[in-house]
């Protein structure tokens, strides 16, 4: 049996529209948007007839193509050509007599192509979500919150025991997306307002599932393929003249990712559950700019869309009916104490829990003669399987650019890493065996600030890091660390005035542990175990160049971050949490 689809649709767009706010609660949103002028008034006594085109928000739908094919390869019908040549060599087992079971297979493409016009976003659009949330039910954000709690307790089965052997078919999953651009518009008129335009990356994404097959003994699991490109980020004030000066930007010119999920087919018994999980994951060239004497601008960027309600009921659930069921449920609890401890003398009070507790659980237990509940007998069978899992892990990148405008703390700060790798493999197994390996690499990295009180250049080639943990249930752990260098340079200038110079060649150092123990062969037991600690470490060349002004200096450094950091940053950042969150938070919301 063969079925395909095909969907086309052209383009299109999507309206939505929100009703204004109300003078009484628009709040916060009546000092940040734009304060109405005369054309504006009689723009709106204009309009009375009709929609307030700054309730509505349009978005542009793009051309879609979608395609889903679903075939079944079995002795009754015959596939198309195209699907029957990747089934070949599954046609000539059955030639030599194999029997085979029916394959079904389930092929599914999607193609999204940009948005033909950049689509601008203004607050309208957080107004109809707000809206759209207000008339639901206090109680939906609640179920859904206790049902994952529900959820969470009652299936603790461990990730090697997910069989993906159930899926009844091969599923292809193919999308591609173009990239599009999106700006959002706080039409503010402050000097210190924000703007940001966003420039989705193009997406290619591929997914594949493949279930096992007792006539073949190939490897069988879910395999995932992403590729972006072409990301940026940049928000900026609508008053400035060029992109030049933004406050923050970002791009990514590529990022790719590959993940899979193995299981050895059920040819062997010993070797039934053993999964292993690769994850990939490949990064170009990405840049970062930020301009820290704008930190104004990045914090009111947000202060537009905030919708308190939204905020509340969809991130951080309602805690008002969490605080009406908890006061609910103590006030039937003190009810139910004040009723039976009449009934008790003394320490009545803990004698009644304990009675009730044992109550409880004479309830639950089965009577004799009863058959035991499947549930239990099922966890305590899947604790006594055995398996194996291998997890690895990978990650590179090109090129790290960023670049920080520290005002005159340290001017202008530019650290520039070169291909770095990152590794971790993970082992473990039933038998609470289990092996840790983490390495990274890095080719060069360079820290240079120049224009500010704190200047100099730090400079690394060559860095390697790497760590290992094994564990066995019958054997004392190992651990070992290791870190190389083959050059590090460093210059330090305070007030335009060296300090510190120094060159090191070649720094090693590894620290590794020994474990002794006395056994005792009497009590066949250790009596006494002992941890020592190794470290060994060596480097081929050391120089310094150091003032008598040296050691204050490197204070007064230190006191001049802690200050520029503490009143630049996260003071202006805690007044602007408390318009947003700490308000909401000394009310209960937040």
């Amino acid at each position: 049996m063969s079925i395909d689809i095909q969907i086309n649709i052209e383009c299109g767009q999507c309206f939505l529209r929100s009703n204004q706010p109300t003078p009484s609660g628009a709040g916060l949103r009546g000092l940040l948007t734009k304060k109405p002028s005369a054309r504006d008034l009689k723009a709106k006594m204009g309009g009375l007839m009709g929609p307030n085109p700054q309730s509505v928000t349009k978005l542009s739908i793009p051309s879609l193509d979608a395609r889903m094919f679903y075939t079944s390869n079995d002795a009754v019908t015959t596939p198309p050509l195209q699907i029957r040549q990747l089934f070949q060599a599954r046609d000539k087992a059955k030639a030599a007599g194999a029997t085979c079971l029916k394959n079904k297979c389930f092929y599914f493409s999607l193609e999204l192509a940009s948005m033909p016009l950049e689509t601008l976003i203004t607050p309208c659009l957080a107004d109809f979500l707000e809206q759209v949330v207000e008339p639901l039910p206090e109680s939906l954000f609640e179920t859904a919150k206790s049902d994952s709690e529900t959820s969470s307790n009652t299936n603790s089965l461990p990730i090697v025991a997910i069989d993906t052997s159930s899926l009844p078919l091969d599923v292809l999953f193919h999308m591609s997306v173009q990239s599009s651009s999106i700006r959002f518009e706080g039409q503010q008129q402050r000097s210190s307002a924000a703007d940001m335009l966003l420039t989705l990356p193009r997406l290619t994404l591929m997914a594949s599932t493949r279930k096992y097959n007792e006539q073949d003994w190939t490897v069988a699991g879910i395999y995932l393929s992403a590729t972006l490109s072409s990301f940026s980020l940049s928000i900026y004030s609508p008053h400035q003249q060029s992109s030049s000066h933004d406050a923050l930007s970002l791009t990514l010119d590529k990022f790719s990712v590959t993940a899979s999920r193995t299981k050895n087919p059920n040819n062997n018994e010993d070797d039934k559950n053993k999964v292993q999980l690769v994850i990939a994951s490949n990064v170009g060239t990405a840049n970062f700019n930020y301009d820290m004497r704008r930190l104004s601008e990045l914090l009111t960027f947000p202060k537009p869309w905030y919708r308190k309600q939204l905020i509340r009921r969809l991130f951080f659930g309602e805690q008002s009916v969490a605080a009406a069921a908890a006061s609910a449920k103590l006030q039937r609890y003190n009810s139910t104490s004040s009723t039976a401890a009449p009934a008790f003398k003394g320490n009545s009070q803990m004698r009644y829990g304990s009675d009730d507790l044992s109550s409880s659980n004479q309830e639950f237990q089965p009577k004799k003669g009863a058959t035991p509940v499947k549930s239990v007998t099922s966890a305590a069978q899947l604790n006594q399987i055995t398996w194996a899992a291998s997890v690895i892990f990978s990650m590179q990148w090109k090129e790290l650019n960023i670049n920080a405008q520290m005002s005159n703390t340290m001017g202008n700060t530019q650290w520039l890493a070169r291909q770095g790798i990152l590794r971790v493999h993970l082992k473990l197994d039933s038998q609470r065996h289990r092996d840790v390996a983490v390495s990274f690499k890095l080719l060069s990295s360079e820290l240079s600030a120049q224009g500010g009180a704190i200047s100099g250049e730090v400079s690394i080639s060559k860095l390697l890091i790497s760590a290992r943990h094994s564990k066995s249930s019958e054997k004392a752990p190992e651990n070992v660390a290791n870190l190389e260098f083959e050059n590090i340079e460093c210059r330090t200038e305070w007030m335009s005035r060296p300090i510190f110079i120094g060159k090191f060649a070649h720094p090693q150092m590894m620290i590794t542990d020994e474990w002794k123990h006395i056994y005792d062969t009497d009590t066949a037991e250790v009596s006494e175990a002992m941890c020592f600690v190794n470290i060994s470490g060596s480097w081929t060349d050391l120089q310094m160049v150091i003032t008598k002004n040296t050691v204050g200096d490197m204070i007064k450094i230190g006191d001049k971050l802690i200050i520029f950091f503490k009143v630049l940053c996260f003071k202006r950042l805690q007044s602007a949490l408390s318009i947003l969150g700490m308000g909401v938070a000394r009310e209960g919301g937040l």
